[in-house]
């Protein structure tokens, strides 16, 4: 069984399809493309943990109902233009066909005509389908915004 291990560098041949599937998610959610988002995850998410209320989801539907919670949220708090970007990844370790990848990032938004950033960090478990990688589980936490200055 492949096993990859890093706080730093994992070879690349195998590095870059897990991070691809990061490029594909996050592209996907800037461009507002909630199908597309959605292609990049399991068919069966383990559990989302995240700071919108009610801040943890699992189970067949999880998936949708943290979209839903999400856009809800967003709305009544005034947000738009979302935006996410992702650092090089702080750890990323394969094992056969899991991944485990903690990926600093940066979601940049407008909330009632104020410019914000906040950075986080991404905590998440992949599995390899015939597909391809897939997020399987994902935990967030981050700052609290700042406005760009």
């Amino acid at each position: 069984m492949e096993q990859l291990h890093s706080r730093g560098p994992v070879a690349e041949f195998a590095r870059e399809p897990v991070l691809e599937l990061f490029r594909r998610a996050f592209d996907a959610f800037n461009r507002g493309d909630i199908p597309a988002f959605e292609a990049t995850w399991a068919d069966r998410v383990d559990a989302i943990i995240n700071q919108v209320s009610p801040y943890v989801w699992t189970g067949d539907d999880a998936l949708r109902q943290w979209l839903a919670a999400s856009a809800s949220h967003s709305t009544s708090a005034g947000v738009t233009s979302a935006t996410i970007t992702a650092g090089a990844p702080l750890e990323l370790e394969i094992v056969g066909g899991s991944a485990f990848v903690v990926m600093p990032v940066v979601m940049a938004f407008v909330q009632s005509g104020v410019a914000l950033r906040q950075r986080g960090t991404q905590v998440c478990v992949l599995n390899k389908t015939e597909q391809g990688w897939r997020f399987k589980s994902l935990a967030y936490g981050g700052e609290a915004p700042t406005e760009v200055i």
